[in-house]
């Protein structure tokens, strides 16, 4: 999924802007040798410190950005004699690259709007004296990953802080606690409002262990739902690393091709309660959610009533379908047209009207669809991209599930 970790390390990088001469941690911004003046004020923060020292364990590469054969290299930035070093190593090869970092430039800053994390180029030395440029990027708002390049021995690579000797190893799915839909718990401003026709917004968070997926839901002033949207696409080889206390790390991939790869979503989750979680990545800062109950509960697979899938499709009453059910039938639809239904990324919610809403996106984004079941039971097409007005055309009258 796109768009979106874990020991908030944005807040400390947001307000470094473009910045400094040099990386001593005893240095000024004027200066790059000159000591400063015993004071005795507090000490302020380094600005430097605050970008590496989150950085400063051994990671393994991630595997989406393996080469030579699938060899695992290791990065680390380190502070030794005041001034900050990066190594790039491996077990075949020992030290690949390494250097002083002699000044930092910020080339691009935590931006919610355009989905942009912070970016720096790094002034390196070389342990023989040369000198090059290494980029160092973010991948998620969290910090959890980021991603190294330089052409100096030819690197480009990505590495997850959590990807440490004595983390543990992926998991393959979810946590099962996770498995659900979940809804922001309090409104947001929507500041990319200009009609005041949807001032508020809140986000939703889903997983089913094989996938990650977020959405937009925009409401008007009486908190009622006006408009949706997506905010992830399709993805897969889901993975989850614990990292602590009831705090997880999800991590998928928009695709299997080596381009697709190259870029993981990232998702740092932390289990509050019982059916309530803090979501880091979906925005710039960690928000609260909440278990989404008129999705989760309708898709149950629980219970004998005739709209289990045991039944055949014409004892389906479809004015009472599951979540499951629905997404099932636009699925049937969508390979009716000739679509291939695993390239989809599908998922639901319930109106304050009562009305299912079935969302059909694929590959990350370039096609965005949205379905609804009326009061009727009948499977309905929403005419307009984000349209979940009253622009919709009827498709189907009879259920058809996809098998």
């Amino acid at each position: 999924m796109k768009r979106h970790k874990y020991g908030y390390l944005v807040a400390g990088v947001a307000v470094l802007g473009l910045f400094l001469a040099g990386c001593h941690s005893t240095q000024s911004s004027s200066s790059a040798t000159s000591q400063p003046k015993a004071t005795h004020t507090a000490k302020k923060a380094n600005p430097v410190d605050q970008v590496f020292k989150p950085l400063s364990q051994k990671v393994s590469e991630d595997a989406g950005t393996l080469t030579n054969g699938g060899e695992e290299t290791y990065s680390q930035f380190y502070k030794k004699a005041g001034y900050w070093h990066w190594r790039l190593s491996s077990k075949a090869r020992g030290t690949i690259a390494a250097g002083k970092i002699l000044a930092v430039k910020q080339t691009s800053k935590t931006d919610n709007h355009s989905y942009s994390m912070p970016g720096y180029t790094l002034s390196m030395q070389s342990q023989s004296g040369e000198k090059y440029q290494l980029k160092l990027k973010y991948l998620d708002f969290s910090g959890i990953g980021y991603s190294v390049k330089t052409s100096y021995e030819n690197i480009n690579g990505n590495y997850l802080t959590c990807d440490t000797a004595t983390n543990g190893d992926w998991v393959t799915g979810a946590p099962t606690k996770l498995k659900a839909q979940w809804l922001e718990t309090n409104f947001e401003k929507n500041v990319d409002d200009s009609t005041n026709k949807e001032p508020l917004l809140k986000r939703t968070f889903a997983t089913d262990g094989t996938q990650m997926n977020s959405s937009l839901l925009m409401y008007d002033n009486q908190h009622k739902l006006v408009n949706s949207g997506s905010g992830g696409g399709v993805n897969q080889d889901l993975k989850y690393k614990q990292i602590g206390q009831q705090t997880y790390v999800l991590k998928s991939y928009s695709g299997a091709t080596q381009a697709a790869r190259e870029t993981p979503n990232l998702v740092k989750i932390q289990v509050l309660g019982e059916k309530k979680i803090k979501i880091w990545d979906v925005t710039t800062k960690p928000i609260t959610m909440t278990y989404d109950k008129a999705i989760n509960d309708s898709s149950s697979d629980n219970g004998t009533t005739s709209n289990d899938s045991t039944d055949s499709d014409s004892a389906v009453d479809t004015t009472n379908l599951t979540s499951k059910q629905a997404i099932s039938w636009v699925k049937y639809e969508l390979s009716e047209s000739g679509a291939s239904v695993k390239d989809y990324m599908i998922t639901t919610l319930v109106t304050d009207e009562g009305y299912l809403h079935i969302n059909s996106q694929k590959n990350n984004g370039s096609e965005h669809s949205w379905w609804r079941i009326d009061e009727k039971g009948r499977l309905q097409y929403g005419i307009g991209v984000q349209d979940s007005g009253n622009h919709w055309t009827t498709v189907s009258t009879h259920y058809h599930s996809y098998r």
